[in-house]
């Protein structure tokens, strides 16, 4: 099946009518774009001029994406002295990459017969793409001129006179050829300027005596001037580099190059140039990496100006990484004065650092001694890359000489907040984290330290860490954990050693972070005895333990935990009370059981705050007690009741307490108010049953 490779081009005509005025268009115009339609396809000066009938403009049709090529013609036949007809084919930014050569829109121009004859130009035109074009016979020298006057002085206007309007056709359409997509969407040229007036063309052909109506413009020059101008710049690499191109037919390694990376300048005639002279740079015989970044620098100075040539040249998966080794191509991003221009993502130090060190680090060492010597902008981001680059080989950093290592800590103490550079045996640790009494002052970088150190499990230096930073320190801790993926907390033995070490720390944590979450204050409750009278000032804080389903792997440890929280529940207020004792009753009730686990210290928790009970071994029966009597004597939710006692058997067994303590009548009622809050289960529904239906005092409630 065959490809429709046709374009759809719009077209206008404009004539006389009452006026020079639109007469026909295949779309619909803007009123600013009609009034710029309208200056474009009048004619071009005062008056009419042999050889410059059926001359070319070429603009962009400003604020619609669209390009307009035009042609126009004298029109005697018409009353009016002065009247044109211009025939205008309107190209879409998309389409106009695909006109391979600008002459073969000359066959589709048409000259109207008569006013009969507008009709055809309401509707759009068929264009079919040239896919051969004969190569036009151009002045090498005129050639040269023209790219020099365009590209060499890019805000210039330039004005050439000509005995007619398709003297300069072939190389007009040379040029457009060379020209990519967007610098062809801003070109503006006209073949037929019979005045110099206020309109900006950026390459304009006048008759030789042509009006000057503005003052300001660079003069015309004659053929013989472009004749002057090619033969005396020649020599220019860049000039003569773009003259080949310009008249070579097939497309150029030059012409890659700027149909790829010219898109990326609005400016385009500004950029032709540097791109040009970079193509040198980089294709020449005797091309180096600091010669192309010398070039890139000087045309691009901005690191955000040409980022994607830059990143395609100097970037890791860039060209020159691969033809002249990852190696060479940060030894001159870390050396050269102009590797400034190169975007700091681009260069991307760090991350190209690290994977050096694990390809070839004799070189990262060497580069980064080097670098430290000359001290560039892009040396911190290299270091980090190195010391990142040891996480994998910390014998690496064995290797750099000591004056490195000492540089490296000293001129950049950020680097302490890279994990990589704490995993390294104890010793090690422990000369790193030397340093860390003297930053112990710089805001902000205590959290960053310490938590690259936990990272690595480095807890020799932790223990420094947290005496450096104090309670700082210690709340970065606190929060890494609180940070952690999941409800489960499992810190390891020398983590929770070492919190251990630092109670006053951990108690100023406490009481002055609200922040803090459950996990955080559930280590805390693993670690404090909760019979301290500073452990029980902290009013608020532990209810925050039990907020989420937050606990630890080890059961020992979590079963230690819930007997702290409960014991702080039995005396705590209102607020805090009732949520321990409901959420940590049921798991020291079973630890109490026998082999539950409840040790003689978990229960030195718990057992101040009981009643006495005269079987002193039964410390199941202790616990209810407890905590019946503690909900009856604060009035305590009915609804936390049920929560709390959640199997039949703790159920019945509180019933007992009660009933022991207040009577029928105080239960019954306080199944009343807390049956509606929570749906027993059959078995609890059943002891529930059995003291409501006592005697036939009356039915349970019906539960919803």
């Amino acid at each position: 099946m065959a490809i429709d490779n046709s374009i759809r081009l719009h077209q206008a005509l404009h004539g006389y009518r009452d006026g020079h005025q639109l007469l026909a268009s295949s779309f619909e115009i803007a009123r600013e774009q009609q009034w710029q339609m309208l200056v474009m396809s009048d004619l071009s000066g005062p008056s009419f001029r042999d050889g410059f009938d059926g001359y070319i403009t070429g603009y962009p049709l400003e604020q619609s994406g669209l390009y307009c090529v035009a042609k126009t013609w004298f029109a005697p036949e018409l009353r009016r002295p002065g009247c044109v007809w211009t025939h205008t084919l309107v190209l879409a930014g998309a389409d106009i990459a695909r006109i391979g050569d600008l002459r073969s829109l000359d066959g589709y121009f048409r000259r109207p017969e008569h006013y009969g004859d507008l009709d055809s130009y309401a509707t759009e035109i068929t264009y079919e793409p040239a896919t051969a074009f004969p190569q036009p016979d151009i002045d090498t020298a005129v050639g040269s001129a023209l790219l020099w006057l365009l590209y060499g002085s890019p805000t210039r206007k330039v004005v050439v006179t000509a005995d007619t309007a398709i003297e300069y056709n072939d190389v007009i359409a040379c040029l457009f050829r060379q020209q990519w997509p967007r610098l062809r969407r801003t070109f503006r040229f006209c073949t037929g300027a019979l005045a110099i007036r206020d309109v900006s063309f950026d390459l304009a052909i006048a008759p030789r005596e042509v009006a000057r109506q503005d003052t300001d413009a660079t003069a015309p020059m004659r053929r013989s001037d472009l004749m002057a101008i090619g033969e005396d710049y020649s020599k220019e690499d860049w000039l003569r580099t773009a003259t080949d191109d310009l008249l070579e037919g097939t497309r150029t390694s030059l012409r890659q190059l700027l149909w790829t990376y010219g898109p990326d300048y609005a400016e385009g005639r500004q950029a032709y140039r540097p791109l040009c002279e970079i193509h040198l740079a980089a294709t020449q015989s005797s091309s180096t990496i600091e010669g192309l970044l010398s070039a890139v620098g000087h045309s691009f100075p901005e690191p955000e100006s040409s980022r994607r040539l830059k990143s395609d040249l100097f970037s890791a998966k860039g060209s020159l990484a691969k033809s002249k080794g990852e190696a060479s191509v940060l030894y001159a991003l870390l050396l050269h004065p102009a590797a400034r221009c190169i975007p700091t993502d681009v260069a991307d130090m760090e991350e190209r650092t690290r994977l050096l060190v694990l390809s070839d680090p004799t070189s990262a060492i060497g580069i980064a001694t080097a670098a430290l010597a000359v001290g560039t902008s892009p040396t911190d981001a290299y270091i980090r890359g190195l010391v990142g680059g040891i996480q994998s080989d910390p014998s690496v950093l064995a290797d750099a000489p000591p004056a490195l290592l000492s540089s490296l800590l000293e001129a950049e103490p950020s680097f302490l907040e890279d994990t990589a550079i704490w995993r390294v045996p104890a010793d090690r640790q422990l000369t790193l984290a030397a340093r860390l009494y003297s930053l112990s002052g710089r805001p902000g970088m205590a959290p960053n330290v310490v938590r690259a150190i936990m990272r690595a499990k480095a807890w020799v230096a932790l223990q420094v860490a947290l005496e450096s930073f104090g309670p700082d320190g210690l709340a970065t801790v606190l929060a890494s954990i609180d940070d952690s993926v999941g409800n489960v907390v499992s810190p390891e033995h020398e983590l929770l050693a070492v919190i251990r070490e630092h109670r006053s720390e951990l108690i100023c944590a406490l009481g002055t972070r609200p922040t803090l979450g459950p996990k955080a204050v559930l280590v805390a409750a693993s670690l404090l005895d909760p019979r301290s009278s500073d452990v029980r000032q902290l009013p608020g804080v532990w209810s925050r333990a039990v907020s989420a389903d937050a606990h630890f792997s080890d059961p020992s440890i979590d079963l230690r935990c819930r007997a702290f929280l409960l014991s702080i529940g039995l005396t705590a207020g209102s607020s805090e009370g009732p949520q321990l004792v409901r959420e940590c009753f049921e798991a020291v009730y079973d630890g109490a059981k026998d082999g539950g686990g409840l040790d003689d210290q978990m229960w030195e928790f718990v057992e101040p705050y009981l009643p006495w009970y005269r079987v002193t071994w039964d410390r199941c029966a202790r616990l209810i007690r407890g905590v019946v009597r503690r909900f009856l004597q604060e009035d305590w939710r009915p609804a936390d009741f049920f929560l709390t006692f959640r199997t039949a058997e703790q159920l019945e067994r509180a019933f007992e307490e009660v009933k022991r303590a207040r009577g029928t009548r105080f239960l019954a009622s306080y199944c009343d108010e807390g049956l509606p809050a929570i749906l027993p289960d059959d078995q609890r529904a059943e002891v529930i049953a059995k003291f409501l239906h006592a005697k036939g005092a009356r039915p349970m409630p019906e539960l919803d």
